[in-house]
């Protein structure tokens, strides 16, 4: 019997705890959608990989990035609501295959309230285009693009995609100690795992009271404007439109504008020292993982207060630095850089 709800569904446990010695080429730390690519990416490069997860595969914080963001599969064309408040909308709305909104009662009072709640700054549409030079915004529709990526699932099918190519999966199996003794001893409560490298995918870099806020967009830009958009990213013409933002009091939350647009994965970065366009200096286009494609998107050089997308503890052991650690967007560059380091 399940000890509570919380231990049923997507919280059960469906890999078994590590409960005997093995050894492996690689172990990934952590449980998170992030740890769970890293794993995926070195199990398809033929690398004896373990996923090790503290909790269960889904866990860590990738729960809390379940698609709640404030947008919605409603089509332009079939949406009355939104022809209905052109009118209030105003300079705001922009009639693209992708495109922003803003219903501003609406949006300001909830805005305030999530500014509040992150000891942020709260910004009126106009005070927003006005210090930041960028379009108000508060939602997000795009044309023909209703899917939604579930981080949770994606994590469990990753596992599920591990295990099956013949690397381990573990759960409920939080690590107790690292010892380097010319590889890596990992001992958990009841077993231990040796391993010439580490992915460590634990760190979580935002804070605990953010956990299951909504994130509301307030600002947007024409991508377009970008220098090198077009050179650097390989995308359909739909989603060479826009992207967003929301600012608080010293991070950026930005949304990247994709087909499962109504996950917005986020990231943060320090605005108080970087110019806009360098944000998207890389940019990286995966369309063998997501159907439909996905757009992912990382700074190319750094990402939180000057700190690099891994951090090498020593020659084989990297830890991973994604801000919003189990988000889609730094999680895909993070695995993808992690491997090409083997």
């Amino acid at each position: 019997m399940r000890d509570s709800f919380f231990e049923s569904g997507e919280n059960a446990a469906v890999y078994p705890t590590l409960c005997k010695k093995i050894s492996v080429e690689y172990v990934v730390l952590g449980g998170s959608l992030c740890a769970a690519l890293t794993a995926y990416y070195l199990n398809q490069a033929k690398k004896s990989v373990a996923l090790l997860a503290p909790d269960v595969i889904g866990g860590d914080g990738t729960q809390y990035l379940l698609p709640r963001a404030d947008v919605s599969g409603y089509y332009y064309e079939k949406s009355k609501i939104i022809l209905n408040e052109l009118d209030q909308i105003g300079e705001d709305f922009f009639k693209r295959d992708l495109f922003f909104f803003s219903d501003r009662k609406r949006h300001e009072k909830r805005l305030r309230s999530f500014a509040e709640a992150v000891n942020g700054d709260f910004y009126t549409s106009e005070k927003a285009c006005e210090k930041f030079s960028f379009d108000v915004c508060a939602g997000v529709y795009a044309k023909n693009c209703s899917a939604v990526l579930n981080p949770v699932k994606t994590a469990k099918s990753l596992a599920a995609a591990i295990s099956l190519s013949g690397g381990f999966v573990f759960e409920k199996s939080p690590v107790k100690d690292i010892q380097n003794i010319g590889g890596y001893f990992i001992p958990t409560a009841k077993g231990e795992i040796f391993a010439e490298k580490i992915a460590d995918c634990r760190e979580v870099l935002f804070d605990k009271n953010e956990y299951g806020l909504t994130p509301y967009i307030c600002c947007s830009f024409d991508a377009e404007d970008i220098e090198g958009w077009h050179e650097k990213c390989s995308l359909s013409d739909c989603y060479k439109k826009s992207l967003s933002f929301c600012f608080f009091k010293d991070k950026i939350y930005a949304a990247a504008a994709v087909s499962t647009i109504s996950s917005l994965s986020r990231f943060y970065i320090n605005y108080k020292s970087i110019w806009i366009r360098d944000v998207f200096e890389k940019m990286f286009f995966c369309s063998n993982l997501y159907k439909p494609s996905t757009l992912f998107l990382t700074y190319g050089k750094t990402l939180v207060h000057g700190e690099p997308v891994i951090k090498k503890i020593d020659k084989n052991y990297y830890s991973s630095l994604c801000p919003f650690e189990n988000g889609i967007i730094s999680s895909v560059i993070t695995a993808k850089e992690f491997v090409k380091m083997y």
